[in-house]
């Protein structure tokens, strides 16, 4: 029993030296770049993708803007059309008041 207590102690001590050394991490850090190596080709994706969008985005942008000029101009011609209408039956309508006079 004596022996088989001391087993049991020199290999609980043997498993926590082991346990407590101090490694170098360069083991380890192949890992941590493979597994960073999906996020870095995640990285690529996303920037060859994001030039494409934003010149689309570009385009968008200035076709709205063209668009808008054409409304802005369209509500402006037609204000003036309205206003030109009233102005003209304004001076209609007086000019045939002052012929019937």
């Amino acid at each position: 029993m004596r022996i088989h207590s001391t087993l049991l102690a020199l290999a609980l001590t043997a498993m926590a030296l082991a346990g407590c050394h101090d490694e170098d991490k360069s083991p380890n850090q192949p890992a941590s770049e493979k597994a960073n190596q999906p996020n870095a080709e995640l990285q690529t994706t996303v920037g060859d993708e994001r030039d494409p969008r934003l010149q689309v985005e570009a385009r968008l942008t200035q076709q709205q803007s063209a668009a808008g000029w054409w409304q802005t101009a369209a509500t402006v011609l037609a204000v003036a059309a309205i206003i030109l209408l009233i102005v003209g039956v304004t001076l209609g309508s007086s000019a045939r008041h002052e012929s019937e006079h």
